[in-house]
């Protein structure tokens, strides 16, 4: 887990906003782990709802 974090942490810092937020999640976690990405969202703090849309 912490390496997933680190990674969206990263990508965060050079890539802010909504829409590369959301990217970043669906690449790290596949959409077989739906609950787990949703887990993840709302760690880092950002709506379910934005992963959907970006795509």
């Amino acid at each position: 887990m912490r390496d997933f974090r680190r990674r969206i942490g990263a990508h965060r810092r050079s890539r802010p906003g909504i829409a590369g937020r959301a990217r970043a999640c669906d690449v790290v976690l596949p959409d077989e782990d739906a609950s787990r990405r949703h887990a993840l969202l709302r760690v880092l703090g950002i709506p379910c709802g934005w992963s959907t849309k970006a795509r």
